[in-house]
């Protein structure tokens, strides 16, 4: 899963405000248990395009 971060943060060297990248990013994060950086890529997702499942993921991870 490593490979599969850092080629998604190389993403977002490149488009910081790509939707997918930061969902992505967030759900890998999470699975590595860092739940407040998860919060805060899911965060930036929803400024660029608020979903109901994005902010499920975000619920989820504030409770």
């Amino acid at each position: 899963m490593d490979a599969g971060r850092a080629l998604v943060e190389e993403a977002l060297k490149l488009d910081a405000k790509h939707f997918d990248s930061l969902v992505t990013l967030a759900a890998i994060t999470a699975e590595f248990q860092d739940y407040a950086l998860a919060s805060i890529y899911l965060e930036r997702a929803m400024a660029i395009r608020r979903t109901p499942a994005v902010e499920a993921m975000l619920k989820r991870l504030r409770t």
